[in-house]
This record gives C-alpha cells, structure tokens and sequence, in this order.
C-alpha cells in the first residue's frame, strides 16, 4: 500500500551578490564586473555561460565562499548533482557558517535515497545557525520522514508538529499536517494519522494526498467500502497519486471479496499501468 507524502518546500536560494573586498589580486572591480555579469546570465537562463564568468571570477578568489555557492546554483540549473554538491561542500568549507550552502546541499541529497541521512544533517546545521527555521524543519522533516525508522518519524512528527503550530502560510502546514499524518500511519497510529488526514481535508477537500491516507487508515482498520470512496476520489491528483491510488484500490476489492471486486481489482490495475510517470 502506498502513502504519498507532500513534496519538500525547496528554498529558493539567490545568487550571492559581489562583494569587491573578497578579491584581492584580481582586481576588485573586474571581480565585482565578472560577478554582475555572470548573475545576468544566469538570470537570463544561459546557464553555461553563467558558469564560465564564475569560474573566472573565482581564478582570482579561489576560495571565495560566495562565488563558489554561485558555481553549485549554476551547477544544479545545468543538472549536473555532482559538480554542485562538490561546489556548496567547497562554500562550506570556505565559510562553515553558510546557511545557504547547507540548505542547497541538503536539498540536493535529499534527492537521493542514498543520501538522506546527508540532507538531515545539513538540515540540522541550518537550525544549529538559525534555531526554528522553519523551512530547514520542514525539510528535515521529510527526509526524516524518508527514512521510516521508529526513531526518523519520531523526529519527523517533532519537525512537523513545530512547522504547523509557528507557520502562518496555509500551503506550508496542509503540506506539513500531510506528511505528519503519514508519518503516523507508518508507525500504525490510526486515529492521530485519520485526524491529521481530516483536518487537512476539512480545509481543502480536493487534497489528493490526504484522499490517498485516509483511505489507507480506512483500509488498514478494515473499513473497506470507506477505504474504497477515499482511493476512488484520490485518484483525481497528480500522475503520482492518481496510480498510487489505483494500486491500492486493487489491494482493497482483494481484501473485501465482494461479487465483481476482482473485476474491478483488475481495472484498477490496468488503470494505474496506463499512468506515465511524471516527467515521461
């Protein structure tokens, strides 16, 4: 069965403007000029170009932490991960108090299985250097979340309890009380997670993701033909949620076995196949 959680709220980071004193031997104009004219193009989406002013800019301040964050944005427009990892990790190391480049790096490994527990601890330095931020806890959240340990969805629901009790943006604490509730649905607390769920709900009736788990709480406590109404409105979201919900769908007129369920268990499942994934 298959819970969705709500995408993390990527912080946008700006291009660090020049700072003439941070170039010594090169000229602190023609490194405030390269700069400038490096931030136009990569506002200007030219992005390559972008990245050779930066690279000569930092020629002349090879450690300069500012143009090396710059280097990892214009890395990360280009689709190259590895490149801007390395560069946010050189910021870094250049200033180890950079929040930006924290925040940056843990975006970009929480995009990677393999690196989640990565993004929790650049996360977790965001908050060590700005305590309550809550962005950096929303994020730490859900790659908390991601890890689905007793332990990281114990911290999660932490994260997420701060973000929805502090926040007044509404988009930010439905997405928040979303992953809180799966997070309790993982960890098999029925009526906190159908709480979360509702609320969500009560507020904004067409949030698919919360459709998805609260059929999964209905399915789990053997509520199927409510299980059933929930999964069949979900599957009105995005490419994701929509096969999620067909896949689980399928599950349930397994579990329930009333006359025609396998018919339809097999068109729910035919169903979720057609769904290209996002992206395709």
């Amino acid at each position: 069965m298959n819970p969705i959680s709500a995408k993390r709220i990527s912080r946008v980071c700006f291009m660090r403007e020049e700072n003439p004193q941070d170039a010594p031997g090169g000229g602190p104009g023609n490194i405030a000029e390269l700069r400038r004219q490096a931030a136009e193009a990569f506002k200007g989406g030219h992005f390559p170009q972008a990245g050779r002013l930066y690279q000569r800019a930092l020629a002349a301040s090879p450690r300069n932490p500012d143009i090396l964050f710059n280097l990892g944005l214009v890395s990360s427009a280009l689709r190259n991960p590895v490149m801007a990892e390395s560069y946010f990790t050189q910021a870094i190391t250049a200033n180890p108090n950079f929040f930006d480049a924290y925040a940056s790096r843990g975006l970009l490994r929480a995009q990677n299985p393999g690196q989640l527990f990565g993004a929790e601890a650049d996360f977790t330095q965001c908050l060590r250097l700005r305590p309550n931020h809550l962005l950096a806890l929303y994020n730490r959240g859900f790659v908390r979340l991601q890890q689905q340990t007793e332990a990281s969805l114990r911290g999660a629901i932490s994260d997420f309890t701060f973000v929805i009790n502090s926040t007044l943006d509404d988009g930010h604490r439905l997405s928040a009380t979303v992953n809180r509730g799966n997070a309790y649905l993982i960890l098999k607390q029925w009526q906190e997670a159908a709480q979360d769920f509702r609320g969500v709900l009560s507020i904004e009736p067409g949030n698919m993701m919360a459709r998805n788990g609260l059929g999964l709480v209905c399915q789990r406590l053997g509520h199927f033909d409510s299980s059933i109404r929930e999964f069949q409105a979900a599957v009105g979201g995005d490419p994701v949620v929509q096969r999620a919900a067909y896949e689980n769908l399928a599950v349930v007129f397994s579990q329930r076995g009333d006359p025609g369920d396998r018919e339809a268990g097999e068109r729910a499942i035919l169903s979720a196949r057609r769904i290209r994934p996002q992206g395709s």
